[in-house]
């Protein structure tokens, strides 16, 4: 009868990542439990390109105010495929400018970014999956990104990308 409380404790400790997306274009996703609000996709222009944007507008969330926008991209001539490989491009920050290279990325053979706008901070990733290019954007106010950085990881680990693509 110990263990049942041990269980109870343990499945609390767990982050909550309730809401599970998976896309025509093979992208999947898994936004917070407690996320909510604006969620705009289009695969309009699919097998060319696509793009997903979510908002958290939910004020009570750790995340809040947090945007997190992906872009899938193909037909790169060998110059733009050489500046998306170093995060050269006209895409992807969506507004916001590069400030720092990250040593880090969450992606195997990922380029990243630290960027900024005002009042706002965030990371941009470049992922290279065969012939397809991925850009994941995480931006949050200032003071949700500085006291979150973990939790904003922890979301950008939940993007995945088809195999095979």
């Amino acid at each position: 009868m110990r263990v049942l409380p041990l269980l109870f404790g343990f499945l609390l400790a767990i982050p909550a990542f309730a809401q599970t997306h998976t896309f025509a274009s093979g992208l999947a996703l898994t936004l917070p439990e407690d996320w909510t609000g604006d969620e705009a996709v289009d695969e309009s222009q699919l097998p060319r390109s696509a793009s997903y944007r979510f908002e958290n507008t939910n004020a009570e969330s750790r995340l809040r105010g947090t945007v997190l926008h992906i872009e899938r991209l193909t037909g790169l001539n060998p110059v733009m495929q050489e500046r998306f490989s170093q995060g050269r491009v006209p895409f992807g920050y969506h507004g916001a400018r590069p400030v720092a290279a990250l040593g880090s990325v969450p992606y195997t053979g990922a380029v990243g970014f630290q960027t900024e706008q005002p009042g706002r901070t965030g990371v941009v990733y470049f992922v290279t999956q065969g012939s397809v290019y991925w850009t994941v954007q995480i931006e949050a106010p200032a003071a949700v990104f500085a006291a979150q950085q973990e939790a904003l990881l922890d979301l950008a680990r939940t993007v995945r990308f088809p195999t095979g693509s």
